[in-house]
């Protein structure tokens, strides 16, 4: 909760839409923590969420997205 609050407050960056994002890095950089905070901070204001669309490129990827948004 205290994640998703500090997501909440933070302004966005420089071409970033609150509604989009496209997270391209390399490994080890964060990507999956900042995807997950996201969809928290999505699921916090109140998006359903059947409105919500996450697509990575491995499995291990959408498990570990999946155990820390649940």
């Amino acid at each position: 909760a205290r994640r998703a609050r500090r997501l909440l407050e933070r302004p966005l960056a420089a071409g970033e839409r609150e509604d989009l994002a496209l997270v391209e890095a390399a490994a080890g950089t964060g990507k999956t923590a900042l995807i997950a905070g996201r969809l928290t901070m999505l699921l916090v204001r109140g998006t359903p969420p059947r409105n919500i669309a996450a697509v990575t490129f491995t499995e291990l990827a959408a498990s570990a997205l999946s155990a820390r948004v649940h």
